[in-house]
């Protein structure tokens, strides 16, 4: 499916559908829209998923490839968020509503870090693999003294000063 974008130019679909997933306080929330909506259905459709007022501000984020969170406020961020959600074959683009906007441009809505963790990504690294990378980006004097895995997706990692 072909889908043309505001500037002229042509984004290659593979489905007529996306799986979107919004996980809003704390619940996840599952629907499939036409590939083709506009920044504004989505937000009405967000907006009737999650019981969010349309007098209320909303912000959309999601996570891209390569682990950050991104806003969706145009057209244009909403085509490059399904062009990299069918670029990875994602089970589903996993968006995060907040019923609040950020005090100032780049900034994190208020709540933000609270409430979400960036996805795994699609392949679990082992609990040794995950322990080494974050020693990587450890302060000097610190490091990883227990891992545990609590579930595929969730890991416990103490982080201590070691001793000299």
């Amino acid at each position: 499916m072909h889908m043309l974008a505001p500037n002229g130019s042509i984004m290659e679909l593979d489905s007529e559908f996306v799986k979107i997933k919004a996980h809003y306080s704390g619940d996840m929330l599952i629907t499939d829209l036409a590939a083709s909506l506009t920044f504004v259905e989505l937000c009405e459709e967000v907006r009737m998923l999650c019981s969010v007022a349309k007098q209320r501000p909303i912000t959309l984020k999601w996570i891209d490839d390569e682990g950050d969170p991104c806003t969706i406020s145009s057209q244009m961020e909403l085509e490059e968020a399904l062009r990299i959600y069918n670029r990875t074959k994602r089970s589903g683009l996993l968006l995060h509503v907040f019923p609040s906007i950020p005090e100032q441009p780049g900034m994190p809505c208020p709540g933000e870090d609270s409430e979400y963790i960036p996805s795994a990504p699609l392949s679990i690294p082992s609990q040794r693999h995950c322990s080494d990378m974050l020693s990587m980006y450890l302060a000097p004097g610190y490091g990883v003294v227990a891992h545990s895995e609590i579930s595929l997706r969730t890991h416990l990692i103490d982080v201590r000063p070691l001793q000299l």
